[in-house]
Order: structure tokens, then sequence, then C-alpha cells
């Protein structure tokens, strides 16, 4: 029985810090997770995954082949695609989808820049959109099996040692 909590505590700290990772990120760095919604990136990123994206980049510093994640208005959707080319004169970028043959038709201004992207993880992207509420409801669960057997484990006894018995 102690064998099976222990394995059951490290799978749920796994589990949880996996969960938290996902669906928090690194907000609090000012880093936010997206998911990639097209094919666009691949083989880099693939759709479906997980791309999280460093907010707040100082853009003068960004170079032709980074991966930025912009937005032309605030009724299109998140983009994430690579940096092509920099106009000297007005700062703006030239950005295309690695799976793209041509560029962008619109060329991205550094306001329009929400970051930088960081990594990804490959799929996670479909797995948290199409199971959120399931893999939160599995955490919980864990979180309650827990409890149980380690409540199981330490039943208050009167005569414990070290305990006054008045």
């Amino acid at each position: 029985m102690k064998a099976l909590t222990r394995t059951l505590y490290a799978i749920e700290v796994v589990f949880l810090a996996a969960l938290v990772l996902a669906l928090v990120g690194g907000m609090p760095f000012g880093v936010s997770p997206y998911i990639v919604g097209s094919g666009s990136m691949e083989p880099a990123i693939p759709q479906g995954s997980l791309v999280y994206i460093k907010h707040n980049v100082d853009t003068s510093s960004l170079q032709v082949g980074d991966i930025i994640a912009f937005q032309h208005r605030q009724t299109d959707p998140v983009v994430t695609h690579r940096i092509t080319g920099i106009d000297p004169q007005t700062g703006r970028y030239a950005t295309k989808g690695d799976a793209n043959t041509a560029q962008d038709a619109e060329e991205t201004s550094p306001d329009q820049v929400i970051g930088k992207a960081l990594f990804s993880i490959p799929l996670a992207g479909c797995l948290l959109a199409d199971h959120k509420n399931a893999l939160i409801a599995a955490g919980l669960a864990l979180v309650g099996i827990n409890l149980v057997l380690s409540s199981r484990k330490q039943k208050y006894s009167p005569f414990r040692k070290g305990t006054y018995h008045g």
C-alpha cells in the first residue's frame, strides 16, 4: 500500500506540474502558451502544438530567422511565423510560414508583434483543446485519491507515542 501511495503521489506531482505548465505556462514571467491552428510552420512547429511566446520583447533585437507571434488587427487570429526580412527604414517585418510557398501578404509592424517563440510542444495543443476539462478532472481525481490513501495511512491514535493522555 505504501509503494502504491508513493507511486500515485509521484504521478500526481508530474501530471499536475505538466498541466499547470501547459495551462498557465510562464505567465508570471511574461510567457504565454498558444495553440497552433494550422500547418504553416511545419515541420518546425507542427499543427496542434503548444507554442510558448515571450511577451514584451525588444523588437529592435528581433532578427531574420526568429519566430514571432503577431496580430495585424484585433479581429485577426494570432499568427506565428518566421521573420524573413526587416525593412531598415520602417522596421517592419516580412514574415512567412515555413511550409508556405509565399511571403505573408502584409508586413508586420513592431507594435503588432506579440512576442518571440521560445519553444513548442508538439500535439500538446490538440490534447488541451480537445480534452481540457477531462485533464482538469483527472488532476482533481488524482489529488482526491492521494488524499484518501494518505489519510488511511495516518489514522489518529490516542495511544501514539508522545501523545499526552492527561
